[in-house]
């Protein structure tokens, strides 16, 4: 997930590149079709978004930047928490994933992005911010809180989607995720990215 597609925008101008989405990884934030503009030259951020090199691939990726070298990274009941600090709903939308009357709908018409998914006759499954969550009236959770065996093998833990951490960034690196938190493959599977493998930061779309 957030395989992008790159085209630089002047060959001689290797600092400033042009970047087209190409999964909803990081949905309602980044979507799929939209271009964003990328420079090595910006040191990234935490809460900044990242085009890197994904691990064993010659393909590069785009999450956002959750954990800086030392930071120490937990999501608790599908809320993430850098430290003592849970910047989900403060600093940018997350979406997650419920269970809701297929009527409900109606009532998010205008949200930026929606993609619901029948179950049943009357529900569909969905990915919602925590505005939209609350138009709803608290729907039922759809991911459930068990284990994730890529992360187990990964971590050595029992962690999975609702339930990762706590875990300390280590020297160098950074820990990415994507916005569309239980529908993103980021650092919670393929670990930590190193620094070097950087290729830019997004500076605007």
């Amino acid at each position: 997930m957030g395989i992008i597609a790159a085209y630089f925008l002047v060959t001689q101008l290797h600092f400033l590149s042009i970047y087209t989405i190409s999964s909803s990884s990081s949905a309602p934030n980044l979507l799929p079709g939209e271009i964003v503009f990328s420079s090595n030259l910006k040191e990234p951020e935490r809460y900044d978004f990242v085009v890197f090199k994904l691990p064993d691939s010659t393909s590069n990726m785009v999450q956002r930047v959750c954990g800086m070298p030392g930071d120490t990274i937990e999501i608790f009941q599908s809320n993430l928490y850098v430290g003592e600090y849970s910047p989900d709903d403060k600093d940018f939308k997350v979406k997650h994933f419920y269970i809701i009357h297929k009527n409900l709908l109606y009532s998010i018409s205008d949200m930026e992005y929606r993609q619901g998914h029948p179950i049943g006759n009357d529900s569909v499954f969905i990915g919602l911010t925590a505005k939209e969550n609350k138009i709803v009236g608290e729907p039922e959770i759809a991911i459930p809180d068990v284990p994730n065996p890529i992360m187990k093998n990964k971590y050595g833990k029992p962690w999975g989607l609702v339930n990762f951490g706590p875990y300390i960034v280590p020297e160098n690196s950074v820990f990415v995720l994507g916005d569309n938190r239980e529908n993103s493959r980021d650092s919670r599977y393929f670990g930590c990215v190193a620094k070097n493998d950087i290729v830019g930061t997004i500076l605007f779309k």
